[in-house]
């Protein structure tokens, strides 16, 4: 059974967790350079956002209390994912459907 609200939730999920989102794997298709992340200077992943990035550190902590992707996906109430995105300003960015549309 799935924990998501809607279709919209659920595609989401799925790019989350395969790692393809619009944001992370859009400059393919665009044939651009690779996106990075200003504060880390590092590649711009759903790993990074989710678990390393240092300027999300906060943010991360007060939503999962941890980096460890398994227990973001497995053990924290996906609501939280959600919310976390949304606060950070990327849930719009990750959930985008058309990866070839800026």
């Amino acid at each position: 059974r799935s924990v998501c609200v809607n279709r919209k939730e659920e595609t989401l999920l799925t790019r989350l967790r395969t790692g393809h989102t619009h944001v992370t794997h859009g400059f393919i298709f665009r044939k651009e350079d690779r996106p990075w992340c200003i504060g880390c200077d590092q590649p711009f992943t759903v790993r990074h956002v989710l678990s390393e990035c240092w300027d999300l550190f906060q943010e991360r902590m007060r939503f999962f209390g941890t980096n460890d992707m398994k227990k973001i996906f497995n053990e924290i109430d996906i609501r939280y994912l959600f919310e976390y995105l949304q606060e950070i300003g990327m849930y719009d960015r990750f959930e985008r459907l058309n990866c070839c549309v800026n």
